[in-house]
């Protein structure tokens, strides 16, 4: 996973059998500056990750407390203990288990219980609950707690909407009685001796990403798996920013930082930086912002090798490479020279025509190609903005979110949905993904 994340499950996914494996995701970041509401309740959009917030003593819908450092469930009883998230699943499989792992956090007076409801009303300004689910007990204090959501996440992916998530309540426990009462915005106004204050949260820190809600998901991933297309090496040496993630966000621009070139039929993109960290005990930086190699993800054969700059001039220089495809009744299948055939990968805004790594040798259709393989040096042609790579994967001629083959693809063991953009309060782009692609110098 990104380099921030929580260490246990950084980078993995767990093999179950032959034909599954077990993988995370967080349904995330808060892009902090992204996440306000103005007085009057007017809608501003953000990165659909997860939404937050809670319901103020005036009946207004607030985020402000995920531009502070947590998404908060419940603070005491001056307001309503109502918390909703929200989950962004469009492009994710469906998944024969899944569970939402939250950490909770509490100080002095802990709830007993959490109270949790589907939601049905679009959001905002403000959801509506519909089925209560009963309740959860909570936890020791800073240790993830799982519950099984399979049946709503799986409803939920079959036809993704603005109004897919929970509702969570956080009851008041009286010291006396030890029954339970809802804890509301009434006793701020007319205080009622039997409810006590409670602080019960869940995680939501701008940076790092540790304590967000996570889901693991148990799938059956696509049989071709591919690596991150930039060096890093079978220790994970180097970890790369993302810039653009799948979907077209990304966190530095907010409403100006979508993307149409990661939409629709383009939608599994991802645009990945030249800034980059260091991770294995005496690894040094060699790369700069015009010495980054780009690699092959996976085996394969050259599709496309060339450049529109003289034509429409989007991609710029860029090469696309095919990797064969799978069938249960035909199991895999060798590459073809095909851009719309299977499985295919595409290497956008390259610095010069597709090379090997003599710096001499072009590319050129049907050439094999292995994993590791140097495509080329990261640029800026085309209509590019800053040096960067967009890297585009495709089944047939499409890289849409509906598309189940793409929606079970794993590069480094991760969900292509997984990788996403994060800022921190000062705007500085902190998510890094580890790379085990190691060059093979051809």
């Amino acid at each position: 996973m990104r380099v921030s994340a929580f260490v246990c499950l950084l980078g993995i996914s767990l093999p179950l059998s032959a034909q599954q494996v077990s993988v995370w995701y967080q349904p995330t970041p808060f892009p902090i500056q992204f996440t306000q509401r103005d007085t009057t309740n007017n809608s501003v959009q953000v990165i659909g990750h997860v939404l937050s917030g809670y319901e103020d003593p005036d009946g207004f819908w607030k985020q402000s407390t995920l531009a502070v450092s947590t998404a908060n469930v419940g603070s005491g009883n001056s307001y309503k203990n109502q918390s909703y998230l929200m989950f962004d699943l469009t492009g994710m499989p469906k998944a024969s288990n899944v569970s939402l792992f939250l950490m909770p956090a509490y100080t002095t007076n802990p709830s007993p219980y959490i109270d949790v409801y589907k939601t049905m009303s679009y959001w905002p300004p403000l959801p509506a609950s519909e089925t209560r689910l009963g309740w959860l007990p909570q936890p020791q204090f800073g240790v993830f707690w799982g519950s099984n959501i399979t049946s709503d996440y799986n409803g939920w992916v079959t036809n993704p909407s603005t109004n897919d998530g929970y509702m969570f309540d956080v009851p008041a426990v009286p010291p006396a009685t030890g029954q339970v009462y809802e804890a509301d915005f009434w006793s701020t106004m007319y205080p009622d001796p039997r409810v006590q204050p409670v602080s019960a949260y869940i995680k939501g820190n701008a940076a790092p990403s540790t304590n967000r809600p996570w889901i693991s998901l148990t799938i059956a991933p696509f049989p071709i798996s591919l690596k991150m297309p930039l060096p890093g090496g079978t220790n994970g040496d180097y970890a790369w920013v993302v810039t653009n993630e799948t979907g077209g966000y990304e966190c530095r621009t907010g409403l100006a930082g979508f993307d149409k070139y990661h939409s629709g039929t383009n939608f599994f993109s991802i645009d990945l930086g030249y800034g980059y960290m260091t991770q294995g005990a005496g690894v040094r930086g060699k790369y700069t912002q015009t010495t980054v190699p780009v690699l092959a993800a996976a085996d394969g054969v050259v599709a496309f090798a060339g450049s529109d700059i003289q034509t429409i001039n989007q991609n710029g220089n860029y090469i696309v490479i095919n990797h064969g495809d799978y069938s249960p009744a035909a199991g895999l299948t060798q590459p073809v020279v095909s851009q719309t055939a299977g499985l295919t990968t595409r290497y956008l805004h390259l610095a010069n025509l597709p090379t090997h790594a003599d710096g001499k040798t072009l590319w050129k259709a049907g050439d094999k190609v292995h994993q590791g393989d140097q495509l080329g040096i990261m640029g800026q042609t085309g209509f590019a903005q800053g040096t960067h790579l967009h890297f585009g994967v495709r089944y047939g001629s499409s890289g849409a979110s509906t598309i189940p083959q793409l929606q079970t693809l794993l590069m480094e063991g991760m969900l292509l949905k997984g990788y996403q953009t994060d800022c921190d309060g000062s705007l500085n782009r902190i998510a890094y993904y580890p790379s085990t692609n190691s060059p093979t110098g051809k």
